[in-house]
């Protein structure tokens, strides 16, 4: 038997990534299995990637990254990974559901790894995401709508554009505390209120912005990610506003 390696897809590539709800409170109240429940997951996910003819790139923490030639393949092993999940017994743990984003783009190679704003779209459209649910973007939902497999059906949600920074921020009692600095699409609102229930059924509290502020430009690199060390000196000096 021969071992067939599978190099990681260039140019336009799909992107999975996958990490699963509670799983903070997972480790905090079921330490002894934690471990085992991780490696479960990714090897689940690991499975429905490769299957798809894929690659997993990267792991950290509870998430799992997974590179795709093609977006059907991709949808295909979401959509695996969640029917994997939700036939596990995990005992008092309970179900594991996955929190699944698949974006597509144009990416750089670099090593084993890729270099370009598709991850961190990929990333972003994740924590839109709960428990159990897999989000596409319009980039890949419009390549791979004609070619899915029976029984596979994308649901359009609309067009929601709300980007956010989350930084630690210095705090006297704490040491730091979060803020969340959102720059919303042109013509909309921000509910504080309402995006803060939201992040608090979905999210430890910890991991909860205590702090909201509204910009109109994100500082950014030469590659697109958002510059959170000149937002926090923005916060220190006074210079952006509170919601």
């Amino acid at each position: 038997m021969t071992e067939v390696s599978i190099g990681l897809p260039t140019g336009v590539v799909t992107f999975l990534f996958s990490d699963f709800e509670g799983s903070t409170q997972m480790l905090e109240e079921h330490r002894a299995e934690a471990g085992a429940v991780l490696a479960r997951h990714h090897e689940l996910v690991r499975a429905a990637v490769e299957d798809g003819s894929a690659v997993v790139f990267e792991t950290v923490g509870d998430a799992v990254y997974g590179a795709f030639a093609r977006p059907t393949d991709a949808i295909g092993a979401a959509v695996a990974i969640q029917r994997a999940l939700a036939a596990e017994e995990l005992g008092a743990i309970g179900e594991l559901r996955a929190r699944i984003a698949v974006h597509t783009g144009a990416v750089e190679p670099r090593g084993e790894h890729y270099f370009g704003a598709a991850l961190f779209e990929c990333a972003r459209l994740q924590l839109l995401a709960h428990g159990g649910q897999t989000i596409t973007s319009t980039a890949t939902s419009s390549l791979a709508a004609r070619d899915l497999v029976d029984g596979i059906e994308l649901r359009p949600m609309g067009s929601h554009r709300l980007e956010v920074a989350v930084v630690g921020l210095p705090d006297d009692k704490w040491g730091e505390t979060v803020g969340a600095f959102i720059r919303p699409a042109a013509g909309q609102s921000v509910d504080k209120q309402e995006l803060f229930a939201y992040l608090r059924e979905h999210l430890a509290p910890h991991k909860t912005p205590k702090q909201w502020f509204q910009v109109e430009q994100f500082p950014l690199t030469g590659s697109g990610k958002i510059q959170k060390f000149v937002l926090r000196d923005r916060w220190v000096n006074g210079e952006v506003s509170a919601l």
